[in-house]
């Protein structure tokens, strides 16, 4: 199992719960009961590897990963459904909103926001078009991102004026 779970693994903590999930390569889900003493392995709905895993504002879990995967559940784990995403770019980040926005970020520049608890998503690409590592949104709306030799900001809709900067060069 730990092979399974190398260096792309995500944990996710569910206070009111007191559960600890993580995700991995080779479709790895676990979850521990006892902050991580002991695990059990879930059932995964699919064999490739996940890089990311959120609690989301209603208690479901979002799994993501390699080409656009994302898996949701609403049961702790014991459950998951494909959520249709338009893109086989991996997933390589995600964060929660504090408004409940999803943001999840990718290769080829993927940005992906889900305002209705990850059952769907609208794209978006950074203007430069490489992988990214992480996104967040901001309270003001502005969408943030980094990645590969790139950083740079999406200020909200109404501005509608995306910039971006090589910072790696």
């Amino acid at each position: 199992l730990q092979a399974q779970l190398a260096d792309s693994e995500a944990v996710v903590r569910l206070a009111a719960v007191a559960l600890v999930f993580l995700v991995g390569e080779t479709g790895a889900i676990v979850k521990s009961a006892d902050g991580g003493k002991t695990w059990t392995p879930l059932k995964s709905p699919y064999e490739g590897s996940y890089f990311g895993l959120l609690e989301l504002k209603d208690g479901a879990l979002l799994a993501f990963g390699m080409r656009g995967n994302i898996y949701r559940s609403s049961d702790l784990g014991t459950t998951w459904a494909q959520v249709p995403f338009a893109s086989k770019a991996t997933l390589n980040g995600g964060s929660l909103a504090a408004d409940g926005r999803i943001v999840l970020a990718g290769n080829r520049g993927l940005l992906a926001v889900s305002a209705d608890a990850g059952r769907t998503f609208t794209i978006s690409t950074a203007p430069e078009g490489t992988s990214l590592a992480q996104a967040r949104l901001l309270e003001d709306g502005t969408l943030v991102y980094a990645g590969v030799m790139a950083s740079g900001r999406v200020p909200p809709a109404r501005d509608n004026a995306g910039t971006g900067s090589n910072s790696g060069k």
